[in-house]
């Protein structure tokens, strides 16, 4: 951020924001937080997983606001120096004082369990748990992308169409904590394949809602509540089911095709519009993609692909 607000060129902007301001976002990203966040908690790591994830919402909804009032006082320059100065001063050293890579107690316990790579790219669960991260982005592309001019086109006020991404984000923090309390108590599976399922259905009242603000809310609380949770859901069933020994790369993997499915639902719905001059059809593609997605997670084996000892959890890693 600091490199980004100091730019004088193009190429040292490209370099800031583009180089190094990404692997500053790769290095936190889920895939980065997954193994660490598993490595503490067993028996309550979809609610941990959720717990982070939600976190990461909140302080996206909170930053948006107070970065967009530091732009209009100081400029975005400054703006994204004084964002860089406090992640250097706040963030890093929180991280390294808080976190640490694995538990005190309790290594032998499930540590260096796991399947390998080419054991988890080899089972149906893996490519099946990919085809949902593949819908998520092809759903959240459209979303992005398509949305407040879908909203325009309906006559819709952009004020408004703003306010329903906002009571969208809300939606996603409550999804995420939610579903991921729900599959701790009755497995992750089933309320990953609902997650789905509330994606597509929320496409389905988009399509329903047509210029009725108050049926395009309600559509859109609907995607929001999904929107966040597939991905602590997700990992933490690839914890279950891999292990924790190649659990950073096999996740990483996964997680690698939900940008593939964004770039493909940006093209395809850009592409449908400009053929037949309306969102319908892009919109009755993401509600099947949702539908296909949740039959998927519902019929996909949870059976770990490793040898699981039973020994006890490490004190302090359950998260009551």
């Amino acid at each position: 951020m600091m490199i980004t607000g100091s730019a004088g060129s193009l190429a040292e902007l490209f370099f800031g924001y583009g180089a190094v301001a990404a692997l500053g976002m790769a290095a936190v990203s889920p895939v980065a937080v997954t193994p660490l966040v598993a490595s503490w908690f067993i028996r309550r790591r979809a609610t941990a997983l959720s717990i982070v994830h939600a976190g990461s919402s909140i302080g996206q909804l909170a930053v948006v606001p107070g970065l967009t009032a530091m732009v209009a006082v100081m400029g975005w320059r400054d703006a994204y120096i004084v964002l860089g100065i406090g992640l250097l001063v706040i963030g890093a050293p929180l991280i390294l004082w808080l976190l640490r890579e694995r538990p005190a107690a309790g290594q032998d316990d499930e540590e260096l369990l796991g399947c390998s790579v080419w054991t988890a790219a080899r089972a149906w669960s893996f490519w099946q748990l990919g085809l949902g991260f593949f819908v998520c982005g092809l759903t959240m592309s459209w979303v992005m992308t398509f949305f407040v001019d879908y909203s325009l086109g309906q006559g819709i006020r952009r004020e408004a169409a703003a306010g329903g991404l906002s009571l969208m984000g809300g939606m996603s923090i409550a999804g995420s904590l939610l579903t991921g309390w729900w599959a701790d108590r009755v497995g992750r599976r089933i309320p990953l394949a609902v997650v789905y399922l509330l994606r597509g259905a929320g496409f389905a009242l988009v399509l329903m809602a047509g210029g009725n603000v108050a049926y395009l809310f309600g559509a859109l609380a609907v995607i929001g509540f999904s929107w966040s949770a597939t991905v602590p859901l997700t990992s933490a069933i690839c914890a279950d089911i891999y292990g924790r020994r190649s659990l950073g790369t096999v996740f990483g993997l996964m997680f690698a095709i939900m940008p593939i499915g964004a770039a493909v639902g940006s093209a395809i719905g850009g592409y449908l519009y400009d053929v037949t001059g309306s969102y319908d059809l892009s919109i009755l593609m993401n509600l099947g993609a949702g539908l296909i997605a949740a039959a998927a997670v519902a019929l996909m084996r949870s059976t770990p692909l490793f040898h699981r000892r039973t020994d006890p959890e490490p004190a302090g890693a359950a998260l009551s």
